[in-house]
Order: C-alpha cells, then structure tokens, then sequence
C-alpha cells in the first residue's frame, strides 16, 4: 500500500492539496474568540418594588420566587440581590454546557407559580426573565453637546440605539446606565394640598379620571340596515403628552371654581429615576453596556455592533454623538495576535533546527512542505467538530508545529541513512525506509492520539477547555500521520537525487557532525554505564518517582492564571448613607486622579450610585469605576501595578474607601479575580449576626501571611426611620390605615398612577412629593389625610417614629440570607491554599446554623476536582493498550510508559525554578508529554524490537538501536522545545497562559530528552530479560 504513494507522486499530492484547501476554506468560516464557550449560562430575573427598601424587598418579592426556583434542572446555584431603590435581581446559573433553550422552560414555569404571591405593583410593573450573560461585551457612551438634556438624550437612546442593538446577532442584553427613561412628574406641594383639603386619593382619582385612552368605535359600521356610503372612525380622547395638559386636570371643583393639579403641584416632563449618574470621565452621558448572549462569538457580535452603530450615527440629531468607551474585544484581538505571531516564530525556529540537522536544502524542504498541509488542514477538523479560532486550539497548532516535522523527520533521515549505507537510489531507499519505520510512525500516531482523545470525554469547565486543546493537537497528529505515510516519502523519492547523500563540507556543518558524533558516543557510553550497573540506577530510576511525586505534592495549584486584561475595576465606598451627590464629587476626585497617568490610563467610566461587587446593586454612597488601559505595546507599566498605586491612593484619600482590583482570567465566571465565598444563615435571618460572622471571618483572613486582602460588602447599619401608624389612634380620628401608608408612599415613594404617550412608546405618570417636602423625616409635618368625617387630619398625630438600621442591599444565595467574602491572595500564593485557609477559617468561626459555598472561579476549581489526574492516568492506559496490540506483548509496553515520569519531572522542576503555579494550563502541557515522551521511547524500542527480533540480544539491540535512532531524536526533541520556547517567554495579552503552556512543554521534553532516553535501554534489557528471540511456528 504504501509503495503506492511512492510509486504515485501526483496523487500524494492530491490528497496532501485538498487537505489544505478544506484547511483555507474553513479559517475564513471559523469564528474567532478569546476562549471557547466555557463561562456557565445563566438565566435573570429582575423585578421593581417602587418605594421598598431591601428587606422588604426580601421577604415580599425574593422569598416567593426564591422559593420556587430553588432546584431548577440543571442549575448549580443561584444568587440574588435585593437593593434599597426597589430592585430586585436574581441570577440562576446552570451547569457548563447547558442549553438554556431546554430548561428556560422549567424556570418559566416555576415563576408562574410565584407571581399571584407578589405586591400586585410588581406584577404591574412586570417580572422579566430572559436568558443573560456576565460577560460585558462593550459600553457605548452616548452624549450631548449640550443642545439636549440628559433626560433627552436618554429616551432618544432608548428608542433609536437601544432597540436595534438589542437586535443584532450575538447581543445578550443591552443596559443603559445613568438612564433617564421618560416619566411625567407631579411634584406634590402637601401644604397647599392641605389648605385646598385635597388628598392624595383625589389626585391619583382625578389623573386616572381625566388622563385615559378611549376608543369610541365607528360611524355606520357593520352590521347595517339600511345603506351607508361612508364608514368613518370616532377618534376619542388619547393619553395626555405634554406637562401643561397634565397641569390642567381639575382635582376638585366647587361650582366654576376649580382647582387644577397646577395649583397644588408642579408638573414637569422628567425622568423615572434619577438614582444613578454614568460618566465618561468628568462628562456625563448615557452609557449602554451590552452583555454578549451565552452561546455568541466576541468578534463577531462586536464587529455587527460596530457596523450597527456606524450606520445609526448618520442619523443621530446635531449634538448627539458616541464613544466606545469600554472595548473588552481588545484583549481578545490582541491576546489572538500574540499566540498567532508566537505560532509564527515557532515555525521559523522549528524550520532552523531542521536545517540544522539535515544541512541540505532539498531535504530541508521536505518538512517544510508537510507543515502547512498539517496545521492548515487541522483547521477543517476544528470547523468539523465546531471549534473556534481560540487561545486553546492556537495554543494546541503552536505545539503541534514540532510533531508535524517530528514524522516527516523520522522518514527523511531513515530515507537518507539507507541511501547512505547501502548506496542506493532515493526511490529504492523510500520504499526500504517506509518499510522499516512505518510501523513506528502508525504507533507515534495511535499513541499521541490516546494521549489526547481522552480528554475530549471531560465534562464541565475544566473538559471543555482540554477538549479545544487535544483535540486540535489530535487532529493535526492525524494529519500528520497521512502525511508521512503518503506526501513525504513520495517527494523524498523525487527530490533525493542520487548522489544526494554526498559528504559535507561546510566548515560550520562538518563541526557541529563533529561534535555530535562526540555527544553521540558520550550518549551510548551513559547507556552502557546503566545496562552495566541496572540495580544501581533502578534504584535512581525509584528516586526520581519519589522525587517527582514530591515535587507535584509541594507544587502550588492554580486554576486559571490573572492576566492583564487592559482594564480595572474600583470601587468606591462612602460612609452609609451618603447621598449621591456627595459621592459624585468623591468619584470626580479619583478620576481626575487616574487621568493625570496619561501613559497608562486611557479613559474611565464611571457608575455613580452602582455597586458592582453586589452585582450591579444600587447604592446611593458607592462608585464603580472601571480604568480602560493604554495598549500593552504603548504602555508603561501592568496592570497589577497601576491597581497597587490606586489603592495607595485610596489609603491617603479621607471620607471614602477606595477599593482597585482586577477582573478574572474568563469573562463571565465573576467580577473579581478573588477568591469568592458566600457565608449562609440558614436560620435566623438575623443581619447583625450575618455582619458579626463576617467581620470575624475577614479579620482572621487578613492575619494569614497568605492574604494580600480579604474584605465583604455586607452592611446592616444604615440608618432608617421607622414610621407605624399607630391603629387605634386612626381608628378615633376616623382614618383608613391603607390612606395613611398611601400618602406615605406618595410623598417618599414614588406612586405611579397611570401612563402618558411620548416618543412612539407609554411611560409612566409619577406621583411625588416635591424634594423640600420630602428631605427630612419631619417633613411629615406637612401631611394631611382626609377622615370619614371630610376633616384633615396631620399624619404626623397618627404615626409613631423611630430611629434604627437596616441594610441597604440585602444578598440570598441558594434560597438563604447570604454575604460574600472575598479573598486576594500574595504573590506566589494559589487558590488551593487560600480555599483551604478559608475552609479552615469557617470551620473555626461559623455556628451549625450557618454554612457556605464556593462561587465564581472558587467553585470551579472545588468541582475541577481530580478532572487532569483521570484524564492523564487514562492516556496512559490507552497508550498501554494500543502498544500492546501493535507488538504483540503485554510487557514492551511498560518500557516506553516507564519514560514518562522523567516528563514530568522534568516540568515539575522547571515550572517551581519559575515560581509558577501548576495551573490548568500545565496541566494540559502534561497531557501533551504524555504523549511526546512516549513517542521518543517508541523510536528506540521499535528499532531496538527488530534487532531482536532479527536474532541480536536485547543488550546489542537496543545499543544499535540507541545509536541509530539518537540523532533523530535529539532533532524532533529540539525542534520541539524551540517551537514551544516563544510561548514561554511570550509578554504582554494572555502571557501568563502562554508561560505555563511553553514552560511545561520545554520542561518535560528536557527531562525525556535529557534522561528519559538514557534510562529507557535500561528499562528494555530489564523489561524484556537476556533472552534471544524464538520464531513462533508459523512463522
């Protein structure tokens, strides 16, 4: 068969041409992405309680809902915050690679059964669900020169911007910060209410009276009775839109003397909610984050956003542009152009080693060919099983650059040493070669492949990122494989001329042969020292296991490495209770500090009145901030330094605590690069308790030399104003207790009434007290509520008030009241050892009644559990197996799986000499020299088999064997730690991935090189015993 391809040169190349072109065909149809899609989805439920503060929120929206949700199919858990504006936001987020499609339904259903449970104001208002990301795609930043205002520009968002970026493929959701959605506000004055005796009833009754969309019907409409030329429309009265109809509605009247709203309140066309300020530096403006859908491509829903909004700015009004102002597809566009020039370097470095060691340029070439066929034709099988162009599968081409020649090297240089020592033509010593080494390339390919297929089997977060990484490298193995089989002894029997093989004689070439001859006897003469003193170096062979498991034993563990990401986060915390205004002129401050770095920092955004580590949770006395980064290529210094100098900043800055950190390694998991911990009160639901335990647990955390921080954001000790009617003084004085927390609600609410007609679109009429009646508590001086006798009577003579505390953002997490406790480790320090710090900590502090739960990437590495162990021990296994079918023995196998720890020595040592973690980075580069070292062994027992087999004993065997098959070796090895070198010195977007990858790569290929081949005649003679061969009988 294989005579064929050589024999058929033109076909060969068919095959190895159609190979590329599937390959070309399917880079210009793959999407491109940072990570595949490995962040577990997520479904949101929001909903607005108008008026409530949190606990109320809790126990009358939250623990319904909650309640039901609870153990929905497939979830992992679910977390909810509930905020002192009336919000309310669940999170329920499902197991890595679920489809939301098929349990949206079970939610759905669920929720159902909650809402008749729910203030019939929530129900009114509405309680969305919809499919959701964490995954902030963009932020767009709409302003205005100052020709409209804010509240404008808003609605003018909402209508022309916001409802086709909704539309566009790939858009999650789309959230408009520091919005001012239209709302017609009836600023109440309660003392001329009072002196009029009009109420509140009266003017909600008036407004729903007089305000109404009426449809009258038709004139002459069927059916009729007699005939009628003309059918004609009755148009009635419509929703009021302009502030001077609402201010014309007559609330009482007496005869012809009336009293209009205008008399008693001011009317103007105004925002809903004027709780949050979003600013583009010092400019404030309306900024749309928009959150990438679970199962979207980054570039390719950023570049449909682009393109959308290139097209609506042509028709934006004089005065109103936009920004981007947050671009998280940055790091993505860079961190793919950095591994797709390190796999550029690779290639050059892989092409110098060969040269190198064939010192001619025809066969120089050979290989060279045979790499585009592989790692091009490699992107058709990513296409195939629905892969995307990501830092994995590049990470899985760069490496796979050294196997793809490894294959083609084995055939050349076999080609060229039978040419040499039996003089005969190129054709003739193909054929001969392919005779000899096909069987070791098959077994090459079965074993890598059995090194990698299993973990395309993993499941969770952890398996899907080994899936893009091995099989991406099986696939180009594969190829590989076909090539070397077919293409490359086909072009070593054309373009090998006879009397190719002549001597060389290039000074530089003649010298290194030279002196790899002397490394070549030094090799055998190591190889003759162990097979001379096998117990001695047995015994070392046992002192390398223990060393290697000691070295693993002691080895940080990691889960995902930080990266520079081009962007932080700030926090920023002012004492409870904090208006928001005195929170913007804080925010101003930091700022205009960040944007004094102009090396460093390009812009900011911030979100004044929105807390981000409580999910985005509205809190009038916090800031985030979020520093979008100068280019990496431009900038002056890392982003963990930039975070030190802000949170210096922050320690010498009074009235405020101002809290810098980092975003995780993936996108969507959390937003912090903390270790994260939810404490749970199962129980008693007490928040002072849930503080106390907290408190404890942070103060003990931040005594550990492992902690850099540990902090919580949990606060019970705002200050709140109780106000109880006191019942049986209403009673006397005649009042309904409902009227008396109406006007409560009114007067500090808001109170929506009914809707007007704006913009193509129905908003809300908004009944409040205007701010002067309503800025202190004992504004309630200024109310009055009508009694069943006509009289006016104060509130303030029915109520009883209070002074006390409440939180002003309550957390539940699993159905339980909830705080999260966060956790920034020192340098050097990993997430096993501050998990198990943790763990120690809640085990000492907590009481039966409370427990806790991971979240975030700490959840993830809990449940990554011993995912790397199972996937290398099962590697070994397969590769046990299949080289016990291919030689027909049980035992030969164990020579080549006893190499392999000396792979992993040699990554162990050199990954703790760099002071990296054994993230799962390294941990996929392990999976890697499972199969590489493996392939180094079967070079030499293949041939050391058919000296053998051919009569020689196992000691001269497998020496000839050593001899013949070092110089090969040592030049796919090299080629092999050269290609990968580029990854671990890589810098700048996505390094910290690229190092550990290239670090263990280079680490265990010196081990197997180095000492793995040395040891692996020993194992040989030992394995296999001084026996000669016997020739079974049918032979």
């Amino acid at each position: 068969m294989l005579r064929f391809f050589i024999n058929n040169p033109v076909f060969s190349s068919v095959v190895s041409i159609i190979i590329v072109i599937c390959g070309l065909v399917a880079i210009f149809n793959l999407p491109l992405a940072e990570y595949p899609n490995i962040a577990p989805p997520t479904i949101t439920i929001t909903a607005h309680y108008p008026g409530a503060n949190a606990e109320t929120i809790q126990k009358t929206v939250a623990s319904p809902i909650e309640d039901q949700v609870n153990g929905a199919n497939q979830m992992i858990y679910m977390n909810s915050v509930m905020s002192s504006n009336g919000d309310y936001n669940l999170v329920v987020t499902f197991a890595v690679g679920t489809n939301l499609n098929a349990v949206i339904g079970d939610v759905l259903n669920r929720l159902n059964t909650a809402l008749p449970m729910l203030p019939q104001i929530v129900q009114d208002l509405g309680v969305t669900m919809r499919k959701s990301s964490q995954n902030v795609l963009m932020s767009i930043s709409m302003q205005t020169d100052g020709r409209q205002d804010q509240v404008y520009l808003s609605n003018y968002t909402y209508r022309a911007v916001y409802t086709e970026l909704v539309r566009v493929k790939g858009v999650g959701d789309v959230q408009m910060a520091g919005a001012r959605t239209y709302s017609m506000r009836i600023w109440l004055q309660p003392d001329k209410m009072q002196k009029l005796g009009v109420t509140l009833t009266d003017v909600e009754n008036a407004i729903n009276e007089q305000n109404v969309q009426v449809a009258v019907g038709q004139v002459a409409a069927p059916p009729a009775t007699g005939p009628s030329l003309m059918t004609i429309n009755l148009v009635g009265q419509s929703y009021y839109s302009d502030p001077k109809q609402f201010e014309q509605i007559v609330v009482r009247n007496s005869g012809v003397q009336y009293i209009r709203i205008k008399d008693i309140a001011r009317v103007e066309l105004g925002a809903f909610s004027y709780d949050t300020i979003n600013k583009l530096d010092h400019d404030s403006n309306i900024g749309l984050q928009i959150y990438l859908d679970p199962s979207a491509n980054q570039l390719a829903t950023h570049a449909a956003i682009m393109a959308t909004m290139e097209r609506l700015g042509k028709q934006f009004p004089d005065g109103i542009t936009y920004k981007v102002s947050f671009d998280n597809t940055k790091f993505i566009k860079k961190a793919l152009t950095n591994v797709a020039e390190t796999l550029r370097d690779a290639c050059i470095l892989v092409v110098l080693v060969v040269f190198l060691f064939l010192q001619k340029g025809r066969a120089t070439l050979i290989p060279i060919l045979t790499i585009p066929v592989a790692v091009v034709g490699t992107f058709a099988g990513m296409y195939a099983t629905g892969f995307s162009i990501n830092n994995l599968t590049l990470f899985g081409l760069i490496l796979s650059i050294g196997i793809v020649v490894d294959d083609s090297i084995v055939v050349i240089e076999n080609v060229e040493r039978i040419m040499e020592q039996q003089k005969c033509s190129a054709k003739e010593a193909s054929i001969k070669s392919m005779e000899e080494v096909a069987s070791a390339l098959i077994a090459i390919v079965l074993v890598l492949c059995c090194a990698f297929i299993p973990s395309a089997f993993l499941g969770g977060l952890t398996g899907i990122l080994y899936q893009q990484f091995a099989v991406t490298i099986a696939i180009s193995v594969v190829l590989s494989g076909i090539v070397a089989l077919t293409l490359t002894p086909a072009l070593c029997a054309i373009m090998l001329k006879d009397g190719h093989q002549v001597e060389v004689k290039n000074r530089f070439f003649v010298a290194f042969n030279k002196g790899f001859e002397k490394f070549t006897d030094a090799y055998i003469f190591a190889v003759k020292l162990l097979l001379e003193k096998r117990k001695l170096f047995m015994g070392v062979f046992g002192g390398v296991l223990i060393l290697t498991t000691f070295i693993y034993y002691i080895m940080p563990v990691g889960f995902i490495p930080n990266e520079d990401k081009g962007f932080f986060m700030t926090q920023i915390t002012l004492p409870n209770n904090a208006s928001l205004q005195r929170t913007e002129k804080v925010t101003d401050d930091f700022v205009t500090y960040l944007l004094k770095d102009k090396k460093n920092i390009e812009n900011s955004i911030s979100l004044i009145g929105v807390d981000q580590l409580h999910a985005g949770s509205v809190k009038t006395n916090v800031t985030t901030v979020t520093a979008d980064l100068v280019d990496w290529d431009e900038r002056k210094d890392d982003v963990n330094v930039l975070i030190d100098r802000a949170n210096e900043f922050g320690k010498t800055y009074k009235g405020a605590n101002i809290l810098a950190y980092n975003q995780p390694a993936i996108d969507g998991i959390s937003n912090t690069n903390g270790i994260e911990m939810y404490i749970q009160d199962k129980v008693t639901g007490s928040y002072v308790d849930l503080d106390n335990y907290a408190k404890k647990m942070t103060t003990e955390l931040n005594k550990s030399p492992l902690v850099a921080r540990s902090y919580y954001t949990f606060n019970p000790y705002n200050q709140a104003y109780n106000v109880l009617v006191d019942v049986d003084r209403a009673k006397f004085y005649g009042l309904q207790i409902s009227d008396v927390y109406n006007l409560l609600e009114a007067n500090y609410g808001p109170d929506l009434v009914n809707y007007f007609y704006r913009m193509g679109d129905l908003f809300w009429v908004t009944v409040q007290s205007d701010f002067d009646y309503r800025k202190s508590p004992e504004q309630l001086d200024n109310l009055y509520v009508r009694n069943s006798s006509e009289s006016m009577v104060p509130v303030n003579s029915v109520v009883k008030t209070s002074m006390s505390t409440s939180p002003d953002v309550i957390e539940r997490v699993n159905d339980y009241l909830a705080t999260k406790i966060v956790v920034e480790p020192k340098d050097g320090v990993t997430i096993s050892q501050i998990m198990q710090l943790m763990n120690d900590v809640a085990a000492k502090i907590l009481p039966k009644e409370y427990s806790y739960t991971w979240y975030g990437v700490a959840y993830q590495q809990a449940n990554t559990g011993t995912t790397s162990t199972f996937a290398f021990a099962f590697g070994m296994i397969m590769i046990f197996l299949v080289l016990a079918g291919q030689y027909e023995m049980w035992r030969l196998p164990f020579v080549v799986i006893m190499g392999i720890p000396f792979a992993l020595f040699g990554a162990g040592a050199i990954l703790l000499m760099r002071g990296l973690d054994n993230d799962l980075y390294f941990q996929i580069s392990l999976i890697t020299l499972l199969g590489l070292s493996a392939k180094n062994a079967i070079l030499i027992v293949e041939f050391a088999v058919e000296h053998w087999r051919e009569g020689a004993s196992t000691v001269d065997s497998v020496l000839i064997a050593a001899r013949q098959r070092f110089r090969p070796i040592i030049m796919t090895s090299l080629a092999f730690i050269l290609g990968a070198l580029p990854l671990a010195i890589a810098h700048g977007a996505n390094s910290n991935a690229e190092h550990s990858v290239g670090t263990g790569i280079i680490g265990g290929m010196l081990g197997s090189t180095l000492i793995a081949i040395i040891f692996v005649p020993l194992f040989f003679v030992v394995v296999m015993g001084k026996k000669t061969y016997t020739k079974p009988e049918d032979e």
